[in-house]
C-alpha cells in the first residue's frame, strides 16, 4: 500500500480596521471663551507579523495634534504578552494659558489569568514642554520668573500595576457584558519631590438592553484616589469623551489641582442610522482589509 505525507500550510491573513473615527468640540482655550475642534482617526492591523500581533496608529489633528504607535505582541504557546508604543503630540489647555508639546514612550508586560482577564505592569516615561501663551503684560516682575521656570522642559516617569476583565460583547459598540478594572500608579520621577504621589483607579462598566433590540443602556462608576498632591499640571477634571460625554472638556475642575474624583453616568443609546455595507473590491490590490466598510450612526442621552 502506497503511503503518503499531507503537510497542510496555514497562514494568518492580515487585515487593517478602522478602529476610531470621530471628533470633539471645546468651548475653552488657554482659559477663554473659544471654540477648537479635536480630529481623531485610529487604524490597525491585525496579524501584523504573526498570529495575534497587532501593529496600531493613532492620529489627532487641528488644534490637538498626535501621532502614535504602538505595537502588540504575545508569546505563542504562553499566557505573556508584550505591549510598546510611543506618542507625540501638542495640545493647548481648555482652562490655563498654556500649549504642552510631550512624548510619551511606554512599554508593558502583561500575563492573561483567565478567559478575558489580564494582569499586567507598566513603564511610562513622559516628557513635557510648556509654552506659556496667556497676555504679554503677564511677562514682568515675578511673574516672569514663575512663567520661565514653567517653560524648562521637564522628564517624568510613572509606574502602574493593573488588572482587567472585560466581558462585553461585540467589543465595538458593545451591547451587553461587563467591564472591570483595577490599577495604581506612582510617579517615580516626578515633575518635583513635593508633587510624589500614589493613584488608585477604579472602574465599573455595565451593559443591558434597552427597551427595544437596538437600544442599550450603559452605566459606568469610576472613583479615583490619590494619596499625596498632583503639580499644577496634573489636576483631575471630568468633561469629555473619556469620562462624561455630553460636556466640554474639564466642564468639572481644572481650575485648581483636585486629587480625587467619582465619576458615576448613565447612558441610554439608541441606533440613528444603520449604513448598509459598502464594498471597495479595488481597494484590495493595497490591502485586504480594505475590502469592504460597515458603519453604524447612534444616539445618546
Amino acid at each position: 500500500r502506497n503511503r503518503g505525507i499531507i503537510i497542510i500550510s496555514i497562514k494568518e491573513e492580515s487585515y487593517l480596521t478602522i478602529n476610531d473615527i470621530g471628533g470633539e468640540l471645546f468651548s475653552r482655550k488657554y482659559g477663554f471663551s473659544e471654540n477648537w475642534w479635536k480630529i481623531r482617526l485610529g487604524f490597525s492591523i491585525a496579524n501584523f507579523r504573526g498570529k495575534n500581533e497587532y501593529l496600531h496608529l493613532v492620529l489627532s489633528f487641528w488644534d490637538s495634534r498626535l501621532f502614535g504607535v504602538s505595537w502588540h505582541k504575545p508569546f505563542i504557546n504562553t499566557s505573556y504578552f508584550i505591549n510598546l508604543g510611543f506618542q507625540l503630540g501638542r495640545s493647548p489647555s481648555a482652562t490655563s494659558p498654556w500649549l504642552n508639546s510631550y512624548l510619551n514612550q511606554f512599554a508593558t508586560v502583561g500575563k492573561k489569568i483567565k478567559k478575558n482577564t489580564i494582569l499586567y505592569v507598566n513603564l511610562t516615561t513622559r516628557y513635557n514642554d510648556y509654552k506659556f501663551k496667556g497676555p504679554k503684560d503677564s511677562l514682568t516682575g515675578n511673574n516672569s520668573r514663575i512663567i520661565k521656570e514653567r517653560e524648562e522642559p521637564y522628564p517624568e516617569v510613572f509606574f502602574t500595576v493593573g488588572w482587567k476583565k472585560n466581558n462585553l460583547k461585540p467589543l465595538f459598540n458593545p451591547q451587553n457584558g461587563i467591564y472591570l478594572s483595577f490599577s495604581g500608579f506612582t510617579n517615580i520621577i516626578p515633575h518635583d519631590e513635593n508633587h510624589r504621589y500614589l493613584q488608585i483607579n477604579n472602574e465599573f462598566i455595565v451593559y443591558h438592553r434597552g427597551l427595544f433590540p437596538e437600544n442599550t443602556v450603559a452605566y459606568r462608576f469610576r472613583p479615583s484616589i490619590r494619596l499625596g498632591s498632583g503639580s499644577i499640571n496634573e489636576g483631575m477634571s471630568m468633561g469629555g469623551e473619556s469620562t462624561l460625554r455630553g460636556f466640554g472638556s474639564t466642564s468639572f475642575g481644572g481650575l485648581k489641582v483636585y486629587n480625587n474624583r467619582m465619576l458615576f453616568s448613565c447612558e441610554y443609546r439608541f441606533l440613528i442610522l444603520n449604513i448598509p455595507v459598502l464594498h471597495f473590491p479595488w481597494f484590495t490590490r493595497y490591502h485586504s482589509g480594505l475590502n469592504d466598510f460597515h458603519s453604524i450612526i447612534n444616539g445618546a442621552i
